[in-house]
């Protein structure tokens, strides 16, 4: 596995490749693959272009083309990083670092160096953008309001999961400032914040926010992991 905060955010696409199941592409992976291990001749005919001339190509390519970014080029990379930083909407959400402006400049370039391009054009800069924005879209879409955080790829933590992790602390510590008793368990705790709010408040989020909670000393957890008693400090 790779880990969200020091891995995914190293690299300049990511795609999310979900196996959903379907009958006719299914299908037709099934033959392909069958095909490679007994029809070999008939698997080389539906190769665009074969194995050894692309790789000559690319290398050919990434030794000899070293494309320069046109002036209009340049204007197209900072208007689209821009327009990434424009869709947060908000000062919390996160939606384009300079990590993914230098993503543009570097996809830019190979885009023209694919081409042997001397020169990286608009047009480079354009499909650069939608590479990134399909890929930002597939793995880096907040589930809960929708739109792109890049919070979620380099600490595998969404802005609107971290400010409910914050608030859902801040009403665990009113709760206990407030009760006379000594120590509660985590159910009872739950119990209790339910009927302070009329949003759910789940159990894995209650358990993290405990556990955090402990780590700066607020609390203690003892007993059974899977409901532990929460005492004050």
């Amino acid at each position: 596995g790779i880990n969200a905060e020091y891995g995914l955010s190293r690299f300049d696409l990511i795609y999310l490749v979900l196996d959903k199941p379907n009958e006719v592409s299914d299908k037709k992976l099934a033959k392909h693959i069958t095909a490679l291990f007994y029809d070999k001749d008939k698997s080389k005919e539906t190769d665009l272009i074969d194995i050894k001339t692309l790789t000559e190509y690319i290398t050919f390519a990434r030794k000899n083309i070293n494309p320069v970014i046109s002036q209009e080029a340049a204007e197209k990379l900072v208007e689209g990083y821009v327009g990434m930083r424009r869709l947060g909407g908000n000062k919390r959400t996160i939606t384009a670092t300079p990590r993914q402006l230098e993503s543009l400049v570097r996809l830019s370039e190979a885009h023209a160096r694919i081409r042997f391009s001397k020169v990286v054009e608009v047009e480079d800069v354009l499909e650069a953008q939608r590479l990134v924005r399909v890929a930002l879209q597939q793995a880096a879409i907040d589930p809960n309001t929708g739109t792109i955080d890049m919070d979620l790829i380099t600490t595998g933590r969404s802005a609107s999961s971290r400010g409910r992790l914050a608030h859902l602390i801040v009403a665990i510590k009113s709760y206990l400032a407030e009760t006379s008793l000594a120590a509660v368990k985590m159910d009872q705790l739950i119990e209790s914040l339910k009927s302070m709010s009329s949003v759910d408040v789940p159990k894995s989020e209650v358990k993290e926010a405990l556990l955090l909670m402990e780590e700066e000393e607020s609390v203690l957890l003892t007993g059974d992991p899977r409901n532990p008693t929460v005492r004050k400090i």
